[in-house]
């Protein structure tokens, strides 16, 4: 490769080394342009959003443009072996975590991205910019719990209202569970205050059924108990009712259920009362609407659905 008598490089090696210069040189020119090529559509799309979108969020357009709302669906990294709780199986050397990428279509683009929080940040940056993308499955589960929890509590605020309106007033509650009935299609009669015969309501119900009704508003933790029942049953040997039930806006011990079942009276808690009454007059309450905004995920709630151990 080198001229013994001029110490200098032949023109065979010249031309190698020239030969591996270009070489080198397209190789670096091919690289610069396909990340050119490759980053065509990230700069299109951060243009075309407003959004200056991660490198590790994968970006190319998609054959047919999704019309409407966008979807998206979130990946979780797993342990390539883990226990049945999720935690990585360190009985297993090298052990390594999977990431499953994450999903969003939208319009004409299709993203793909591993790190499910960097991802879902870039989901909320579009959403809070105008753009119309449905609820993932998470956070279509965590609207389902959020509508539970409002009903729960709308119930709980409407048999404390009624608690508060009738506690100190019975014979109105008695009154307001006969209109209830009367509601329903039922023939409905409040005994009188003095000699009732050992009940509060008179019913007849759509089906030419007698029945005959104790009605009770106690505070939650005052439970009723068996000699309620007792006594409706009791009365009832000379009512001759066909059927016989106990309203109240609280519950009944385990007791007074068990001889309920024995003897063939209905048991109305709270519960079923709230239901009673929206039956009859339809839902009244004010509970506020669970938004798709309430929907979106906090980042504990993100960590929930990794492996716990994964972040230590």
């Amino acid at each position: 490769m080198i001229d013994p008598v001029t110490n200098a490089l032949t023109p065979e090696a010249k031309f190698l080394l020239f030969a591996l210069f270009m070489a080198i040189l397209v190789l670096v020119a091919v690289i610069v342009l396909v990340a050119i090529i490759r980053g065509l559509p990230r700069r299109k799309f951060n243009k075309e959003y407003g959004i200056d979108l991660s490198r590790q969020i994968k970006v190319k357009h998609r054959k047919q443009a999704l019309g409407g709302d966008g979807l998206f669906t979130l990946g979780w990294p797993v342990w390539a072996s883990a226990k049945k709780d999720g935690t990585r199986d360190r009985r297993v050397k090298g052990n390594s975590i999977i990431w499953i990428s994450s999903v969003l279509d939208i319009d004409g683009w299709h993203l793909e991205g591993k790190d499910p929080f960097v991802f879902y940040w870039v989901v909320n940056k579009l959403r809070a910019q105008g753009n119309r993308i449905r609820l993932c499955s998470e956070e279509a589960d965590k609207r389902q719990w959020l509508l539970a929890e409002a009903a729960s509590q709308a119930k709980s605020d409407s048999i404390d209202e009624i608690i508060a309106r009738f506690e100190s007033r019975p014979s109105e509650f008695e009154a307001y569970c006969a209109d209830i009935f009367a509601a329903l299609g039922w023939e409905a009669e409040v005994t009188p205050p003095v000699r009732d015969g050992g009940f509060d309501l008179r019913l007849r119900d759509t089906q030419g059924q007698t029945i005959i009704a104790e009605c009770k508003c106690y505070a939650p933790a005052n439970r009723v108990g068996r000699p309620v029942i007792q006594k409706l049953h009791g009365a009832n040997a000379i009512e001759g009712a066909d059927r016989m039930m106990v309203i109240t806006t609280s519950t009944f011990s385990s007791d007074a259920v068990l001889y309920a079942n024995q003897v063939d009276i209905e048991l109305f808690d709270g519960d079923r009362l709230f239901e009673l009454q929206e039956m009859a007059w339809g839902s009244y309450s004010d509970a506020k609407p669970v938004t798709e905004y309430d929907c979106r995920l906090t980042t504990a709630e993100l960590k929930e659905y990794c492996p716990e151990d994964m972040f230590y």
